[in-house]
C-alpha cells in the first residue's frame, strides 16, 4: 500500500499550529499541535498513523529551521 500524504498549515497562534492533511486531492483531516508542551504535542486530531507522520515531519522541520513549515509531503 502506497502513501502519498500532503499537509498544509492553516492556522498558527502563540500556542498552537494547525495542519490540514490527506491525499493531494482530498485533504480532509486536521491536527492541532501544541507548540509549548513537548510532552503532549497533539491537542486534537485523528488518532492514526498519518497524524503521527504529519506531526513528526512538522516538528522535525521546526527543530531544523526554528519556524513551523507552511506545508510538506511524505511518500512511501
Amino acid at each position: 500500500m502506497a502513501i502519498d500524504l500532503r499537509y498544509q498549515k492553516v492556522n498558527e497562534t502563540a500556542t498552537t499550529v494547525t495542519y490540514r492533511f490527506g491525499s493531494p486531492h482530498h485533504m480532509d483531516q486536521e491536527v492541532v499541535i501544541n507548540k509549548t508542551d513537548s510532552g503532549d504535542r497533539v491537542v486534537s486530531g485523528p488518532n492514526n498513523q498519518l497524524t503521527v507522520i504529519v506531526v513528526g515531519r512538522a516538528l522535525s522541520r521546526f527543530e531544523e529551521t526554528g519556524a513551523w513549515p507552511g506545508g510538506g509531503g511524505y511518500q512511501a
